[in-house]
């Protein structure tokens, strides 16, 4: 493994990460995952090479094992959360990449922390929700009829469906609220609520809407 990963090979490092996950994540005593710990480094690092090159089919294989991990068996990522949290904040950046691989970025760090809700700083949670707040307001600037003529003024019935990356954005912080402080977590969501309502106006309807 150690030489797979100081190959020159994107695919191949991939695969390794790849590997190295199954192993990790089937382990089935303490002894057995720790010879292997040490290559959580070599995954992150991966990682971070398939971001840098934009590389998306291998970066979408590292996360798809690092969400595998942070489910399985997340206590083995407790010493890397902060290089983890700072990684996947670079990729939910990143506008040009297709928009599973940035929700799985989001997913790794809400499977980490309801498994050990201690693990976030106040300062990195507070991040963490001004980007699913932000995540939302990516919705369709176009507004068509059923939008123009609402049945009713909370703009919501039984048939509506949210648009995407909204729904997916409400569904993580409800998941932050089942397992974080309530009253902090309330602090936080209404302070970029409010944000929002500030900004609001009518020709920007998505930041009352999102509100």
């Amino acid at each position: 493994f150690k030489n797979y990963f100081s190959c020159n090979s994107l695919s191949l490092k991939a695969k390794t990460v790849e590997c190295v996950n199954e192993l990790l994540c089937s382990a089935s005593s303490k002894k057995e995952v720790k010879q292997f710990k040490d290559f959580i480094f070599n995954i992150l690092e991966t990682t971070k090479l398939c971001l840098d090159n934009k590389d998306q089919d291998n970066l979408k294989i590292c996360l798809d094992s690092i969400e595998d991990l942070s489910i399985a068996e997340p206590k083995i990522l407790r010493k890397n959360f902060n290089d983890i949290f700072i990684l996947m904040g670079k990729i939910f950046e990143e506008k040009s990449f297709e928009e599973n691989i940035r929700e799985i970025s989001f997913e790794i760090l809400v499977a980490i922390i309801e498994k050990i809700p201690k693990i976030i700083s106040d300062d990195c949670l507070k991040l963490l929700v001004q980007s699913l707040f932000k995540y939302s307001m990516e919705i369709d600037q176009t507004i068509d009829d059923e939008w123009l003529h609402p049945d009713s003024v909370t703009f919501i019935s039984d048939e509506f469906i949210p648009e995407h990356k909204l729904d997916e954005s409400c569904s993580l912080l409800n998941r932050l609220f089942e397992v974080l402080d309530q009253e902090k977590m309330i602090r936080l969501a209404s302070e970029n609520i409010m944000e929002l309502i500030k900004h609001s106006s009518e020709k920007d309807w998505k930041y009352k809407y999102i509100a």
